[in-house]
């Protein structure tokens, strides 16, 4: 979908600076309304190395899809997007806002973890994922990898695990990393 496709709500995922990881709470970065652009944001990262940002892409489709859950968006099909806008949304203003020179969204893969091998009642009481939010997460996929955005998924691993190996390695290589994720444990 197009920006103005995607412009279409008004919640925003919740992301917010807390040092270098940017979690939880409301995200203060606020986008240009597109009929009055004014001046670019003030980013709220610097730095004079390369800057990374990892975007913890379930996390965040799971944070928008709850936070439209009263009034779910969908398309002129019938199809629930609140996911797709949300997260899009999210990704928009940390690119606007931050202008980071590398952004890569990564995902939970579908199959076991590692986690759930070693130790069988690992999530166990975990609710299982909304059937509507399934479709979303692949058209987050293409979106994203449409828009020349490296897209990251290992099977066997979390997220968050791969989040954590991207970081290390980025930072070993001189580049500043910032995690956006809502996980609370991240």
């Amino acid at each position: 979908p197009s920006r103005r496709a995607r412009a279409r709500a008004t919640k925003d995922s919740g992301a917010v600076a807390t040092g270098r990881i940017l979690s939880g709470r409301p995200l203060p970065l606020r986008a240009r309304p597109a009929h009055n652009p004014g001046p670019m944001p003030v980013p709220l990262t610097s730095s004079d190395r390369p800057r990374l940002f990892l975007i913890d892409g379930m996390a965040l489709a799971y944070r928008a899809h709850f936070a439209l859950a009263r009034n779910p968006l969908v398309s002129r099909r019938g199809e629930p997007t609140s996911a797709v806008f949300g997260f899009l949304q999210a990704l928009d203003r940390v690119r606007e806002q931050e202008r980071p020179e590398q952004v890569v969204v990564v995902f939970d893969a579908p199959e076991p973890t590692f986690r759930h091998r070693a130790y069988p009642e690992y999530k166990a009481t975990r609710q299982k994922m909304p059937e509507e939010m399934v479709p979303q997460l692949a058209s987050i996929r293409e979106i994203v990898e449409a828009e020349g955005i490296p897209f990251v998924r290992v099977p066997g691993y979390e997220a968050d695990d791969v989040i954590g190996a991207l970081a290390r390695q980025a930072e070993a290589a001189g580049r500043d990393v910032w995690i956006v994720s809502g996980d609370k444990d991240m």
